[in-house]
């Protein structure tokens, strides 16, 4: 029998330290929330460390109200066992390595709630499917079929996670590549490219906390723009290099007409941000733009894709 993970996130993000995940026994007397994680790249299997293609895979696990994040690494059969501090979280998103140098992330956006009661919660099967650089997501209810993973005889509570924090009223959603939105698609990015602040592998310094936010038209003229800034989460790989990943809303913009913003409530000072504009046709949008990078230096390179743009406020 698979042994529980208990992710010790209140005492972690107290001390504004985080990432630690151990395995123990029995969760005591905390609450327990279980699931699993199916996670796939055109048919294989993504299960955290796979040693033979050198690449790793990890969910990014964040509290509601809270800048500090933790990463959990799946296991071979994608069982979750979590005994968290009462409240609200969400699995904000993904963290992928390939080799020394390569990484992508992403956004998933599914949230759920600890009770204050102790006992096992189900929050559902997450399946996150990999093609040719996209992704899909869904919530499946596999309860019925499931066997209990936490080894405790209480009652089950089913509550679904559920998506939240992706803003803004739309019916249908067209990836920023489909040829809908016209030539919008380069080697370095998808979707539209930025301006003010330019794209960069890091968080470039600004001298305003209400900057505008300037960017290439992009499609054929007769789109609109979707904006959103997200505030920087931070969360520590292995205990030492600390990762930054889109956290919570800041400000979201819709339907705007030209390509830039300007933010007129400020921001928070010395604080690191994400932001990034999607294509709107209606009701209809596009996945959100994004840019990769490919840089050498002396002792090897590194790389991304799929990375929002980025800032930091004075």
């Amino acid at each position: 029998m698979r042994r529980l993970l208990l992710l010790t996130l209140g005492a972690l993000y107290a001390s504004g330290c985080a990432g630690g995940i151990r395995d123990v026994e029995a969760p005591g007397d905390q609450p327990v929330v279980f699931g699993r994680i199916l996670a796939s790249e055109d048919g294989r299997r993504l299960d955290g460390i796979d040693l033979l293609r050198n690449e790793e895979f990890r969910l990014i696990v964040l509290p509601d109200g809270s800048s500090s994040a933790s990463d959990y690494l799946p296991d071979e059969d994608g069982v979750f066992c979590w005994a968290l501090v009462p409240g609200g979280y969400s699995i904000a998103g993904f963290f992928r390595a390939f080799g020394a140098s390569k990484v992508s992330t992403g956004r998933i956006g599914f949230g759920f709630r600890v009770p204050q009661e102790s006992g096992p919660v189900y929050i559902g099967d997450l399946v996150i499917e990999f093609s040719r650089g996209s992704y899909t997501l869904r919530v499946d209810d596999a309860l019925g079929s499931a066997t209990h993973p936490c080894g405790l005889g209480t009652r089950v509570v089913k509550q679904l996670m559920a998506p939240v924090g992706e803003p803004g009223s739309f019916r249908e959603t067209l990836p920023i590549c489909n040829g809908f939105w016209g030539d919008t698609c380069g080697r370095r990015n998808a979707g539209v490219i930025p301006i003010s602040p330019r794209a960069s592998t890091s968080f470039p310094p600004l001298s305003t906390l209400t900057p505008r936010l300037q960017w290439q038209p992009a499609g054929n003229g007769t789109f609109s723009y979707d904006v959103v800034v997200y505030e920087a989460a931070s969360w520590v790989l292995n205990g030492i290099q600390r990762h930054q990943f889109p956290g919570h809303v800041a400000v979201y913009a819709e339907n705007v007409a030209q390509p830039s913003l300007a933010l007129t409530t400020p921001l928070e000072p010395d604080t690191r941000y994400y932001w990034s504009v999607r294509l709107r046709d209606g009701d209809r949008v596009s996945t959100w733009s994004s840019h990769g990078y490919f840089d050498f230096y002396l002792v090897g390179f590194s790389s991304a894709y799929n990375q929002p743009f980025t800032f930091t406020t004075p």
